[in-house]
């Protein structure tokens, strides 16, 4: 138990040190809340792409080039790996059906990322020595970065999402290169505007938005969802998260 709480303690202050008080206050009061519901508190941007993009440079070697569907395979490896074929003869009854669930989540990711590149939405890696090392969406159609809950995108917007890194290359900037990349990309095809959105507790990717340049802080949005009931709710938690909610106004303009 000792041993348990000096770990909390260390988690904490790490924490604390990384991320900032604000961060810190709400992961406990989440914390407090999570038998009952699951809270989420998202952060929208948006860029102007009328403006000049640098193409941002990582501090290791990589190209970026657009992902097909014969790298899908690869980009489910890094992001849900599954262990060593010599574990799997020693897996104890709990971590089969841990392991079970995992190669399901495994299958359903490959799946969502298939029928998204089958939408027309791309998928952009950067490899490092012909490795993926992160792997990065833009998407040009109405999109849900929570299920059932979707940014209603206009003509000439864009949203990027999903971005991940393999831990061996983060700290190198790959995330900033391939978003460039992308948004110069979107710029070529006419689009004007980028939507992002990041999690509060994810330090690290507003950093990441900062270094890239001109996203500006659009508003906030907490998705809440009780337990047992399958539903979330969004409510604005301050500026405007309009885009988040066009579908559910077109719905009742049409009624």
């Amino acid at each position: 138990m000792l041993q348990r709480l000096r770990g909390y303690f260390h988690t904490g202050v790490a924490d604390l040190r990384y991320q900032g008080i604000e961060v810190f206050l709400w992961r406990a009061f989440v914390k407090f809340l999570s038998p009952l519901v699951k809270i989420d508190l998202h952060i929208l941007y948006e860029k102007d792409l009328t403006l000049p993009i640098e193409q941002r440079q990582p501090r290791v070697e990589c190209s970026i080039g657009q992902a097909s569907a014969a790298d899908l395979d690869e980009i489910i490896d890094m992001q849900v790996p599954l262990p060593p074929p010599d574990v799997l003869d020693h897996l104890s009854d709990e971590q089969e059906l841990q392991y079970a669930q995992h190669a399901q989540a495994r299958a359903k990711a490959k799946e969502t990322f298939l029928h998204t590149m089958r939408a027309g939405e791309y998928c952009f890696v950067a490899r490092v020595d012909g490795i993926v090392a992160h792997s990065n969406w833009t998407r040009f159609h109405d999109c849900a970065p929570v299920e059932g809950r979707g940014v209603h995108l206009l003509p000439g917007e864009i949203y990027t999402t999903d971005g991940f890194t393999d831990e061996r290359w983060r700290g190198m900037r790959v995330h900033e290169a391939v978003l460039s990349h992308m948004l110069r990309f979107a710029q070529g095809r006419g689009c004007h505007l980028a939507y992002t959105i990041t999690d509060l507790t994810k330090a690290g990717s507003r950093r990441g938005l900062r270094r890239v340049g001109g996203w500006r802080r659009r508003g906030r949005i907490v998705y809440v969802t009780p337990r047992g009931l399958g539903r979330t709710w969004l409510l604005r938690f301050g500026g405007d998260v309009e885009p988040m909610f066009r579908h559910a106004r077109e719905s009742m303009e049409r009624r």
